[in-house]
């Protein structure tokens, strides 16, 4: 079962930690970029996981990647709909 995230609630949730950073830092923020070696050793992990052949320890290494990639995506879009005052 996928949850659908309310945009507006995280906008609410986050504004006023984002307003504790400067406009540069919120700035930054919206454009992480993963490490190339990140990304390369993601890859494995999700074609090894497609055809179900992870080890448990993949898996769990996997699996927090995947809430990592989650939470960076909502703290992202977060980021869009903020505008320094």
């Amino acid at each position: 079962m996928t949850t659908q995230i309310d945009a507006a609630a995280v906008a609410r949730g986050t504004r006023s930690r984002f307003n504790l950073l400067s406009p540069e830092q919120v700035e930054q923020i919206r454009h992480l970029e993963r490490h190339a070696n990140l990304e390369a050793r993601l890859g494995y992990l999700a074609d090894w996981a497609n055809k179900g052949e992870l080890t448990a320890a993949e898996q769990s290494e996997y699996q927090g990647y995947v809430e990592a990639n989650s939470i960076l995506a909502v703290i992202r879009s977060a980021t869009r709909n903020h505008s320094h005052s």
